[in-house]
């Protein structure tokens, strides 16, 4: 089965950010991200051979935040560093003719959830390449997550480790509707906590279940019901922000093959322009015969010094 690779990019931007310590170019520019990126990138094009590779990106949350103006609310700016290496993978991406799909008022999850299902009705397998947790919800037969932090991948037969059983996609939503999520500021149902939500999620099926037949199950406690009656309408606004939004079905007409030898030269040329050295750079140096440029080669030994 041909495999297509969905980048949930500023995830993958933002952790790499956190997790490789300050790295600057010869003029300045701080690049300990992109670095975090284009390595990342490359083990999946070395070891996974994509047949197709796209790049989601956030197009804003304004459809979420007009139904709850406190969504993502505790989110604080992105550092002066961070920023521009945002620019940075946009320019590589264009340049290795990876696409880049962004639609306003759309999130990043939303337009990865609406490729991966596309593209797995279509016969492909997805891989989607993020750390969120929020991706639980899409996982099949056909759709599995790439979890860049550990190099793993993440299946739905993984989710036993998880909630102690698979879940359906309703369950998992059903879950964060009632726990919420801490991260993008989604209120669930106060005073109903993770051990609550697994035996409520083990019990029904989504949360229309819960709400039509919790009153009279004789195994959910008073107290309970009382907080499931006064969260009705947080549960069901938690439901809406967790849920992927609805993406026009003409976004991608057909998967494009994407091959790495075709852009290998756009690699080395980017690479280059922003000082970031791979071992694969010697083996374009060497098959073009091109002259070193030692200062440049002597800054990327420094730089593994810096992210070993």
């Amino acid at each position: 089965m041909k495999k297509i690779f969905i980048i949930d990019s500023f995830n993958i931007l933002y952790r790499a950010f956190y997790g490789i310590k300050a790295m600057r170019t010869s003029r300045g520019f701080c690049v300990n991200a992109l670095y975090g990126f284009c390595k990342i990138l490359l083990k999946i094009i070395r070891e996974q051979k994509p047949d197709a590779i796209y790049a989601v990106w956030e197009g804003g949350f304004s459809k979420r935040s007009a139904v709850y103006q406190e969504y993502k609310k505790n989110r604080q700016l992105p550092p002066d560093d961070l920023s521009p290496q945002r620019d940075y993978v946009l320019e590589l991406l264009s340049s290795a003719g990876i696409p880049v799909i962004m639609l306003q008022d759309y999130e990043a999850d939303d337009i990865a959830a609406y490729l991966a299902q596309k593209v797995s009705c279509d016969g492909y397998k997805a891989v989607i390449v993020s750390g969120d947790k929020d991706f639980h919800q899409l996982l099949s037969d056909s759709i599995v997550q790439y979890d860049p932090s550990n190099h793993s991948f993440v299946t739905k037969e993984d989710l036993v480790q998880i909630y102690g059983f698979i879940p359906s996609r309703e369950q998992i939503l059903l879950y964060y509707s009632l726990v919420g999520d801490a991260s993008d500021n989604v209120p669930g149902v106060k005073g109903i906590g993770d051990k609550t939500a697994r035996i409520i999620m083990l019990r029904y099926s989504s949360l229309d279940d819960v709400y039509n037949r919790y009153e009279s199950d004789p195994d959910i406690t008073p107290s309970v019901k009382r907080l499931l009656s006064a969260g009705r309408e947080s549960a069901y606004m938690s439901h809406f922000l967790v849920s992927p939004l609805h993406v026009d079905d003409c976004l991608i007409k057909k998967v494009e093959q994407w091959s790495f030898d075709a852009h290998e030269q756009s690699f080395y040329d980017f690479f280059v322009r922003y000082e970031l050295f791979f071992p694969f750079c010697l083996r374009i140096i060497k098959k073009q015969q091109l002259k070193i440029n030692y200062s440049l080669f002597l800054m990327f030994l420094q730089h593994l010094l810096l992210v070993v």
